[in-house]
């Protein structure tokens, strides 16, 4: 997938990434409500726009979006080892948040693409 994409696109979604990661963290900052969660919508279809726009197939854009996944949930992983202790609950109520945020974009993605 990251090779299939032109020069101009990982451009692009480097700012891209910064921006959701913003956007979890003001997600996971307020509590995870469910109306946050249109970020993720919103940013999953910009995801797919710019890769769809650069002859990315789906399941391209979707080994993407895993291996992006696979840095957060891993970042927090590190985190929760290097952090002050909290219960384990804690960290598992963190990670479904996190997954939940993460599989919102995943599904605007394949809407995008059945759309596209």
């Amino acid at each position: 997938w990251y090779a299939a994409m032109s020069e101009v696109t990982r451009g692009q979604m480097r700012p891209q990434g910064r921006n959701v990661l913003e956007a979890i963290r003001k997600y996971l900052a307020q509590g995870a409500p469910d109306e946050r969660l249109a970020d993720g919508i919103r940013l999953g279809k910009e995801y797919a726009q710019i890769l769809s726009e650069d002859g990315l197939t789906l399941p391209q854009a979707t080994r993407g979006l895993f291996y992006f996944s696979d840095f957060v949930v891993n970042s927090i992983l590190t985190w929760s080892e290097l952090a002050q202790p909290r219960s384990s609950s804690e960290w598992a109520n963190l990670l479904r948040q996190v997954n939940t945020f993460i599989n919102t974009m995943l599904l605007s993605i394949i809407e995008y693409y059945e759309e596209d």
